[in-house]
């Protein structure tokens, strides 16, 4: 399946930005299984594999593919919708180089509970429990580390149409993506 979504976000006014990084360890690497059984990617699969601590893909910080683009930037009102965001570490970054409108979203309740110990002063209204698909309102920016390969291939073309409808004319889309099932068979 070829990644043909530039032209769809465009015309929504949207932006894709898309980085690599060699030097970290990549979630195949970790052994993540990125893409599994359509009826295991819901809220309770999820929810297991924060308890389970089964979570390769996270790098245990924001990665420095992010942390690059988010120290280039100058405006701190952006409003960013982190889709997925698991464990956060880009929103607690954006949070302490003093980005007030971080939004988190993630179907699983125990990473958003986990970031706001970690960041009490964070607002609980903008740590979101719910589905990307679901999700409503209007950003400037939508941040996603690793978030397109944790979800069906067969659903990317709808998270392309879901991020072209969440960002303003003008937004961007900025994330590590992955194009493909990343080693279907491995533990």
């Amino acid at each position: 399946m070829s990644f043909q979504t530039p032209n769809q976000v465009e015309q929504a006014g949207g932006e894709i930005t898309l980085s690599t990084n060699q030097a970290e360890p990549s979630a195949v690497d970790k052994g993540f299984t990125c893409v599994e059984a359509k009826d295991e990617l819901n809220q309770s699969y999820w929810e297991s594999r924060y308890t389970q601590q089964r979570t390769g893909w996270d790098v245990g910080t924001v990665s420095r593919p992010i942390k690059e683009y988010i120290d280039q930037l100058q405006d701190k009102t952006l409003k960013i919708l982190i889709p997925g965001a698991g464990n956060a570490d880009e929103a607690g970054y954006l949070w302490t180089q003093g980005f007030q409108h971080v939004f988190v979203l993630d179907l699983a309740a125990q990473p958003l509970e986990a970031f706001q110990q970690a960041y009490p002063d964070f607002p609980s209204l903008k740590l979101m429990q719910g589905d990307f698909f679901d999700q409503e309102g209007t950003y400037d920016m939508i941040l996603a580390q690793t978030f397109f390969c944790a979800i069906d291939p067969e659903l990317r073309p709808a998270y392309v149409q879901k991020a072209s409808e969440l960002l303003r004319v003008g937004g961007k889309l900025v994330g590590v993506l992955w194009n493909k099932p990343m080693n279907v068979n491995q533990q």
